[in-house]
């Protein structure tokens, strides 16, 4: 049983491996959703996010009129996060209740590998968001 009492989805999860700037903004997030991973941000879906120390998650998700952004702080230890493999990765809701519950026994329980993109698309700090979508810095 889960000692979480914050955020449940209803939806499908999607877990992001790439760890991500958290200076960014839902417009920015739900971009890469749909841009890089080719996911419409509009599913019935939540898309999680990681900073770079593991610390911090942002959650995305769409409601019927616009978008939520929920976010979480640990104010001791890290969530155990996998490796960028690949563009994103699908969770049960058991293995988000563990995540959450900071368990390593999530990314050890079979997590399979949907969506493999190249490694240099996955890189969000070499891009910039503008209005919901991607611009490259060469072209700004």
């Amino acid at each position: 049983m889960s000692n979480f009492k914050g955020f449940k989805p209803e939806s499908d999860i999607f877990i992001i491996p790439e760890r991500v700037d958290f200076r960014l903004s839902i417009n920015v997030l739900t971009a890469y959703v749909q841009e890089i991973l080719k996911i419409s941000p509009m599913e019935n879906a939540c898309f999680v996010f990681c900073k770079r120390n593991s610390n911090k998650l942002k959650i995305v998700q769409w409601d019927f009129n616009g978008f939520w952004l929920h976010y979480k702080r640990l104010e001791s230890g890290k969530f155990h996060w996998p490796s960028p493999d690949s563009a994103y990765l699908p969770i049960t809701k058991d293995q988000y209740d563990w995540l959450m519950n900071q368990l390593e026994r999530w990314v050890q329980a079979g997590v399979c590998n949907q969506g493999h993109l190249d490694q240099k698309a996955l890189k969000l700090p070499n891009l910039v968001g503008f209005k919901g979508f991607f611009v490259s810095p060469d072209m700004v």
